[in-house]
């Protein structure tokens, strides 16, 4: 598909990767960001212009099965390294094939987590979200580094707040040592009794905090974003994703910090890898040209100004030397 000036208009499918549930703003952040690269794009890329359409991460596959079936599918398909893999196996996008040289210009981590047991890789990792604690810097002048200055700063009345699912709270596994106890528990297997007795504390730690009056927990990021914008909240769980919003908002008074640490280890916070992966119904030239835009991406040179590189993904694909 070409426009009036002869550019290649690449469709774009893009899976919302906000835990935001019915949120009306819920893809508020992806579409600025959106036209924030396709400027970027313009004045890099001029031949080519992307068509972006952003779905929820639950609704992506549904709609991508009927795109594709009716042979509209997109071009290029952008979602997290799970649902990437998923949509290959099911026939929804193809397998990339990367040249040595350009798997060199991407961490081998990264490549692992979109790579299918038979060796295929179901997409090309672009860049990373990191998960984070936001504070409001008039309310909290430093952020808590281990769990026990956080109790002790919600008892002089500075409020937290977290979300109510394993992903988001997946972090405060690590603060306990518990995260291998939980992966074993998860996999069917009987952990060690140390192991067990911290994940047990993990749990009551969380069920505690429950009860504690400036400890909150709220269904979805959205909410938590609200709350800290609002003034509601002093300090929250947040991704870098969610940086360019929040600055928006909060201007300098925005803080940012790693998410605590325990007694028994590190906090543990998740990464989400962002893939960029081929959709089934390009033409050769389509095709061609979305592989020369998943190169130029990946290139030391073109990094720095893209968003994926920028408070979007504080973490870069690149691998360090």
């Amino acid at each position: 598909m070409t426009d009036g000036r002869r550019s290649i208009v690449l469709k774009v499918a893009q899976a919302s990767n906000e835990n935001e549930q019915r949120s009306p703003d819920r893809f508020e952040a992806e579409r600025k960001i959106s036209k924030d690269f396709q400027q970027q794009l313009k004045e890099m890329q001029p031949g080519i212009k992307l068509h972006p359409s952003i779905y929820p991460e639950e609704s992506l596959e549904k709609e991508l099965k009927v795109q594709t079936n009716s042979g509209l599918g997109p071009d290029l398909v952008i979602a997290d390294s799970n649902q990437a893999l998923n949509l290959l196996a099911l026939g929804l996008t193809e397998p990339i094939q990367l040249t040595k040289e350009r798997q060199n210009l991407i961490n081998p981590a990264a490549l692992e987590r979109v790579k299918t047991a038979s060796g295929s890789l179901a997409g090309q990792p672009i860049s990373q979200y990191l998960q984070l604690a936001c504070f409001d810097k008039r309310k909290l002048k430093k952020a808590p580094t281990t769990l026990k200055e956080l109790s002790e700063a919600s008892g002089k009345g500075t409020i937290f707040g977290m979300v109510t699912n394993l992903q988001d709270l997946y972090w405060s596994l690590g603060s306990f040592g518990a995260g291998e106890a939980l992966a074993t528990s998860l996999a069917g297997k009987k952990a060690t009794v140390a192991a067990h007795a911290r994940l047990t504390e993990w749990m009551r730690w969380l069920k505690a905090s429950s009860y504690q009056q400036n400890i909150v927990f709220l269904p979805n990021q959205a909410a938590l974003r609200k709350a800290l914008i609002q003034g509601d909240m002093h300090w929250i769980s947040c991704w870098s994703s969610q940086l360019p919003q929040l600055r928006e908002e909060l201007k300098e008074h925005l803080g940012i910090a790693p998410l605590p640490n325990g007694d028994f280890g590190r906090a543990t916070p998740i990464t989400r890898l962002q893939v960029w992966a081929l959709g089934k119904n390009s033409s050769k030239r389509q095709r061609a040209a979305s592989l020369n835009l998943l190169n130029f991406m990946v290139q030391p040179w073109a990094q720095k100004p893209m968003p994926s590189n920028t408070e979007r993904a504080i973490q870069s694909i690149q691998p360090r030397h």
